[in-house]
């Protein structure tokens, strides 16, 4: 995925790890949240779609959902908040309007954000560190679930057809990372999504697209589907 010539500027001009801080980071998502589609038309726009972006990155980052609560609290009685000081949100949303507003991006929109941070790395010659097998990175690729009901469906589902009748619709996606054997730090690529082809076909051919593409930042780059003995060219 190519990256917007001033992030490639960045990029080159970080030479050490000291220099990637978290400020980088959320100028970037920043970057990003800029091509978010709002699909406000009215007045109802007391909340800018960055402040609505960036708080529910933060509830993710901070891995407390009461996180917005909390700052919503210490607002009103200190007057200040970390929402604020870290992500740099001036209006705090409700959950329900985060979710209304966020629920129409493209996942795609934010997947730039997973290839700088890559390439930055690579670029100080972090990866480097997470070369194992043959000096090779390892992508270890891991499959989730994040929606099913048995009602609600969309014509990008997955099925399962159960034997007493009933239908089972789902949304799975691979997240692959770079990991390493005894090492405590993954890096995160952008997740390949199954919409309706099935997870297991999702598994088979997300490796061979993405290597194909040539996609993933540093040379000899191999998933794990490589090393298990999977033909993946």
């Amino acid at each position: 995925m190519r990256l917007p010539k001033d992030w490639e500027k960045e990029i080159f001009t970080t030479k050490r790890l000291q220099d990637i801080s978290f400020d980088m980071m959320v100028r970037q998502l920043r970057n990003a949240i800029y091509n978010f589609p709002d699909k406000r038309n009215g007045q109802n726009t007391q909340y800018s779609i960055e402040d609505i972006a960036l708080s529910g990155f933060s509830v993710f980052f901070t891995q407390s959902p009461s996180f917005l609560a909390f700052q919503k609290s210490m607002q009103k009685n200190k007057g200040v908040n970390n929402a604020q000081s870290l992500f740099g949100i001036q209006k705090i949303p409700s959950d329900n309007h985060i979710r209304d507003m966020l629920d129409v991006v493209p996942p795609q929109t934010v997947f730039p954000i997973f290839t700088f941070i890559a390439e930055t790395l690579n670029a100080v010659g972090y990866l480097d560190a997470l070369r194992s097998y043959n000096n090779n990175l390892l992508c270890a690729l891991d499959g989730t679930q994040y929606f099913s009901s048995k009602t609600i469906h969309c014509v990008n589902c997955s099925t399962k057809d159960h034997h007493n009748g009933s239908t089972t619709y789902s949304h799975s996606a691979l997240t692959p990372v770079f990991v390493k054997p005894g090492h405590n730090k993954v890096i995160s690529l952008p997740p390949e999504f199954a919409e309706g082809r099935g997870f297991y076909l999702a598994v088979v051919s997300s490796p061979r697209r993405r290597l194909r593409a040539g996609g993933q930042p540093g040379k000899g780059t191999h998933s794990l589907c490589d090393l298990c003995g999977s033909a993946v060219n």
